[in-house]
C-alpha cells in the first residue's frame, strides 16, 4: 500500500477496498512465502551442492596436478636413468676399445721385439759362423804353416843328418 501511495500521491482508497487490498497482499505474501521457502531451500541445497562440486573439482584439479607432476618426475627419472645407462655403456665400450687397443699395441711391440731379437740372433749366429769359419781357416793356415815348418825342419835335418835316418 505504501508503494501505491508513493507512486500515486493524493489517491483516495476507501477503507473496505484498502482492507481487501491488504488481505490480498497478505495472501500473496503467504503464497510467496510458501513458494519461496522451498525455492530458497532448493537454492540453498543447490548452493551447497555447487560448493561441494567446486570442492570436488578443486580436489580433482589438485589431484590432476599432482599426478601430472608425478608423471613428469617419473619421466625425468627414466630419462636420467636411460642417460646414465647409455653413458655407462659408452664408457664400457670406450674402456673395452682402449683395452683391446692396448693389447694390440703390446702384441705389436712384442712382435717387433721378437723380430728384432730374431734379427739380432741371426746377426749373432752369422757373425759366429763367420768367426768359426775364420777360426777354421786360421787353424788350417796354422796347421799348414806348422806342417810346412815341420817338413822344412825335416828337410833341413835330412840334409844335416842323412845317416841317422837309415
Amino acid at each position: 500500500m505504501r508503494q501505491i501511495e508513493r507512486h500515486f500521491p493524493g489517491i483516495y482508497v476507501e477503507p473496505p477496498t484498502l482492507k481487501h487490498l491488504q488481505l490480498q497482499q497478505a495472501q500473496q505474501r503467504q503464497q510467496f512465502d510458501l513458494v519461496t521457502k522451498p525455492a530458497l531451500k532448493k537454492i540453498g541445497d543447490m548452493q551447497r551442492r555447487l560448493e561441494l562440486m567446486s570442492e570436488v573439482v578443486q580436489k580433482d584439479l589438485v589431484h590432476a596436478k599432482c599426478l601430472q607432476e608425478y608423471k613428469k618426475k617419473k619421466f625425468y627419472e627414466q630419462c636420467v636413468r636411460k642417460t646414465l645407462h647409455s653413458k655407462r655403456l659408452a664408457d664400457a665400450r670406450a674402456h673395452r676399445y682402449f683395452h683391446e687397443y692396448e693389447i694390440q699395441q703390446k702384441l705389436k711391440l712384442q712382435q717387433a721385439r721378437t723380430q728384432e731379437e730374431q734379427i739380432f740372433i741371426k746377426a749373432v749366429e752369422g757373425r759366429l759362423r763367420s768367426q768359426n769359419e775364420e777360426l777354421r781357416c786360421t787353424q788350417r793356415c796354422a796347421n799348414e804353416k806348422l806342417q810346412s815348418q815341420i817338413s822344412k825342419q825335416l828337410e833341413v835335418m835330412e840334409c844335416w843328418y842323412p845317416l841317422l835316418w837309415y
